[in-house]
């Protein structure tokens, strides 16, 4: 449970700052715009699977992350993108 509920989280946070900076994004022409979504979702995705990486080689990273998101889970990469 631990590493999908670190992905939720960390798509739920894309989706909010997201939403936060809608007033900035707006100013830009709706494929860069999407261009920018896309870049913001992979590099949360690239950072979540970098610090389940770290949880498989580190028991306190892992112990920290089960502090937070719950029992121990099967750590393996996916993708986090904006709904």
């Amino acid at each position: 449970m631990t590493a999908y509920a670190f992905r939720r989280h960390a798509q739920y946070v894309v989706r909010q700052e997201l939403e936060r900076r809608r007033g900035a994004l707006a100013r830009l022409p709706s494929d860069r715009r999407a261009a920018v979504e896309e870049l913001v979702a992979h590099a949360v995705a690239a950072s979540v699977d970098g610090v389940l990486a770290c949880a498989r080689d580190d028991p306190l990273v892992a112990a920290a992350l089960e502090s937070v998101y719950g029992s121990r889970s099967v750590l393996r990469p996916a993708p986090v993108a904006p709904d």
